[in-house]
């Protein structure tokens, strides 16, 4: 009885570490597609039902990463998002909204981080930034400063 008790409880602990530990807005962190830091050139195109994961490094040059996304409907896309920061990191957001006239974009806002609304043909630039870089002494050539979650529908 008493063994019974003691794997049932470490059964619970370990169900609430896994339940706990996913800080993805929607699903399971394991649904979202791994995204590279990229340009404006070559964003990704989200539509709905997109998922993506970002991380950014710090480097012995470098605690800056940068991700572009591109709406590509004809519709405005609701999107969820989630961030751990570290390292003393910033991560900032613009949205740019494209202009009346058809060339390029114009700077739109953002009220709530969480959730908001990406507008047909509109861009998403999220940026993320640290003032701690590597040194030589430092194990290995990057280190994780930043993760990001984003879902999109």
């Amino acid at each position: 009885m008493k063994r019974n008790l003691k794997i049932f409880v470490l059964m619970a602990v370990v169900a609430t570490l896994f339940t706990a530990c996913n800080w993805a807005p929607e699903g399971s962190g394991w649904d979202y597609k791994r995204v590279k830091e990229n340009s404006e050139s070559s964003a990704q195109k989200i539509v709905s039902g997109s998922k993506f994961k970002g991380t950014g490094y710090i480097t012995k040059t470098s605690g800056s990463a940068q991700w572009w996304f591109k709406n590509d409907t004809d519709a405005a896309l609701k999107c969820k998002y989630a961030e751990k920061l570290s390292y003393k990191g910033t991560a900032e957001f613009q949205l740019l909204v494209p202009n009346t006239t058809g060339t390029g974009y114009k700077y739109g806002s953002i009220e709530n981080k969480k959730e908001f609304e990406v507008p047909a043909g509109g861009m998403l630039r999220i940026m993320a930034g640290s003032s701690y870089r590597i040194t030589s002494q430092s194990s290995g050539n990057s280190t994780k400063f930043y993760d990001f979650y984003l879902a999109c529908d």
